[in-house]
């Protein structure tokens, strides 16, 4: 086996280390982003539950307790389900 050939043969084995642990890394992120949402962790009250997130942070006024929703820098007063405020 001259250079060449063990150079390559390296080569492929560093290539093929790098990529298994791509793919862990990816397995584990998958996992761990499904339990995540599975055990509805970081929710609030405008989410339905960890796979249907709303994308909203409810903001409370402590001073005079209203409910506000926050979304891309855009604040509105929370209303009640009958559209009350």
């Amino acid at each position: 086996m001259n250079d060449y050939e063990k150079a390559r043969m390296i080569t492929k084995g560093i290539i093929w280390e790098l990529f298994t642990w791509w793919i862990i890394i990816l397995v584990a992120i998958g996992i761990t982003t499904t339990l995540w949402n599975f055990f509805n962790l970081e929710t609030n009250d405008t989410d339905k539950d960890g796979f249907h997130r709303s994308g909203f942070s409810l903001l409370t006024d402590y001073g005079t307790g209203k409910q506000y929703l926050y979304r891309g820098g855009v604040i509105v007063e929370r209303a009640e389900k009958k559209g009350n405020q």
